[in-house]
């Protein structure tokens, strides 16, 4: 394989662990906010729980895995 194919392979590995990692992230969250009716208790409005939840899993990834979040959050000094 060449160089171009050992670049591509790691940006495949590293986009899935990513997309596992947000996905375990968001079901659990779904878990805890059926667990406690947070639905209900925010108003019935659901829109709120998904920004907060796809937040905070790529605030988690960038908390872990900085290195391989760049292409969500990217901070330069």
């Amino acid at each position: 394989m060449g160089q171009i194919g050992q670049l591509g392979q790691a940006a495949f590995d590293t986009a899935a662990r990513n997309g596992l990692v947000i996905l375990a992230i968001l079901l659990t969250l779904h878990w805890v906010f059926g667990r406690f009716d947070l639905k209900h208790r925010l108003g019935g409005a659901a829109w709120p729980i998904h920004v907060a939840a796809t937040t905070l899993a790529l605030l988690v990834l960038a908390l872990f895995t900085p290195d391989t979040v760049a292409p969500f959050i990217y901070f330069q000094f």
